[in-house]
């Protein structure tokens, strides 16, 4: 089960290499902010829950799926601080890869042609290769 959640991990950083525009935590308070409070690296953990923004407002929030998430953020379209974070995740975390979207189209300032999306399938493919061979060679799953 341990290989799965790398594989999310992987996954996740792979999602943060498209532009997103929009960065949001459920149905909660969210601050709107173009940096990330000052942290060490370690004491950092980033989740992202990714919905279609045009889904908001279509329905009753539920008291039960309402609640204030401390320290949760959103980033705005100056992403640069956030994206920098990002970049670093391999320096620190085991079994990390960040695929670089460079040379890549978005076709609408948001999502990726064709070409561009192949390219980074290409990508990410390359890196989770590199890191599941590792851990096949090591034996390491536990991160």
């Amino acid at each position: 089960m341990q290989i799965n959640r790398l594989k999310y991990r992987c996954f996740i950083l792979l999602l943060l290499t498209f532009h997103l525009q929009q960065i949001a935590i459920g149905q909660v308070l969210i601050f709107d902010t173009d940096i990330v409070p000052p942290q060490t690296p370690g004491s950092l953990d980033i989740y992202l829950v990714i919905g279609q923004s045009n889904m908001s407002g279509r329905a009753p929030i539920r008291k039960e799926d309402s609640a204030v998430v401390d320290r949760a953020f959103l980033f705005n379209g100056r992403r640069f601080t956030f994206n920098e974070l990002i970049l670093k995740l391999p320096d620190f975390m085991d079994h990390t890869a960040v695929a670089i979207s460079q040379g890549t189209l978005a076709q609408d300032g948001t999502h990726f042609d064709a070409q561009s999306a192949i390219l980074m399938g290409e990508r990410y493919a390359h890196d989770m290769k590199r890191i599941l061979n590792s851990i096949e060679k090591t034996g390491d799953n536990k991160k």
